[in-house]
């Protein structure tokens, strides 16, 4: 992965603030209740080693990623603490070698799971079987329960480990009776097939903002995912991530003059501009041009003006005083944060934070 150091722009992850967070949701759940981290994509753009050494030392029950790929070099980094694989297609191989714990949302992936440790002599491997409660993405059906319950129950390759599900709109109040509906299904199919298995398993649907808005529902555990990261529309928690750029350079500008590309911006006055070396290869997005961005430098909230390119970004320094070559300039932090963002470019928070380029260097305290 290629670095630019010389760019002086770069993500600032707090790992203090990260634990405390994580401590924060503990506080808010059963002293029963499991708790999965989610760490996928690079642990949603924070560096999936750094934050997994960190939760390895914790001691959670789970941590999560999207595939095996992310598994295996986990394990490759000495990460011990269990790792569930929420979309693992075909990898077997690499899910018994580096002792995964895979999510079988599919007859077919299941399928052919068996058919892969049948081949292999391999018996009693956990899984996790994930059910469709309205998500209507991955999951096995309802409707499919029969067949899947006659597999499971002539098979001793697998065990049944957990059973989950995931919500579509937990955050949203509006969405309230889905969300119920949807958790009430879960309750319903799990109970069916833990009465067919004869055993209990591990059960979790909460989200992170299921988590804060149905508590009532823990099951036996649930899967931490933004929250851990310091963003919520319902909890009080620290920032873990800083996107920051330094200035490169000042100029003065004169009524009539042009900035940037195309000729975007025209002065309507006199101004004081500064280039920052962060643009769209960076994840500053080129939706945040010509005013629709915001920064905040030397305690002011500034604005972008002209088109964001590739490399740099011009912001509006006319109102700040005494600011210089070199100061920090916050993208998004504690005084602009990543939810401001993200409706300034249209999106969500998630989009944001997994947006930051793998060129930005990750500086961690």
């Amino acid at each position: 992965m290629y670095i630019n150091k010389d760019l002086h722009t770069c993500l600032k992850v707090n790992l203090g603030n990260l634990k405390h967070n994580l401590e924060y949701y503990r506080g808010t759940i059963s002293n029963k209740t499991r708790l999965l981290c989610m760490i996928k994509a690079e642990a949603y753009g924070l560096g999936m080693l750094k934050v997994a050494k960190e939760l390895d030392k914790i001691n959670v029950a789970f941590l999560g990623v999207a595939f095996t790929n992310e598994g295996k070099i986990l394990r490759q980094n000495n990460i011990s603490s269990p790792i569930l694989v929420m979309n693992a297609l075909r990898c077997f191989e690499n899910i018994i070698k580096y002792k995964l714990t895979p999510v079988i949302f599919s007859l077919s992936q299941l399928e052919n799971l068996d058919k892969y440790l049948k081949l292999n002599n391999i018996t009693n491997l956990p899984v996790h079987i994930k059910i469709n409660t309205g998500m209507n993405r991955l999951g096995i059906d309802e409707k499919q329960m029969n067949n899947l319950l006659s597999i499971l129950c002539e098979n001793r390759n697998i065990k049944v480990e957990g059973i989950c599900s995931h919500l579509s709109a937990s955050e949203d109040k509006e969405e309230d009776s889905f969300t119920i509906n949807q958790i009430k299904s879960f309750e319903k199919i799990s109970k069916k097939i833990e009465d067919k298995l004869k055993y209990k398993t591990i059960k979790h649907i909460l989200n992170t903002s299921g988590i804060e808005r149905f508590s009532s529902y823990q099951f036996d555990m649930v899967r931490l995912g933004l929250g851990l990261y310091g963003i919520s529309n319902f909890s009080e928690l620290k920032p873990v991530a800083k996107f920051i750029a330094t200035i490169s350079q000042i100029k003065t500008i004169n009524k009539g003059d042009s900035v940037g590309y195309s000729r975007n911006f025209i002065a309507k006055k006199k101004m004081k501009i500064g280039i920052i070396p962060v643009g769209y290869a960076d994840g500053y997005h080129r939706s945040l041009s010509n005013g629709k961005g915001t920064v905040y430098v030397c305690e002011k909230y500034v604005s972008t003006i002209g088109l964001v390119s590739m490399d740099m970004t011009i912001i509006d320094l006319t109102s700040v005083n005494n600011v210089k070559i070199g100061d920090e300039v916050e993208l998004f932090g504690e005084n602009h944060t990543i939810n401001d963002m993200a409706k300034e470019m249209n999106t969500i928070s998630y989009e944001v934070l997994t947006s930051v380029s793998s060129r930005v260097e990750r500086k961690y305290s």
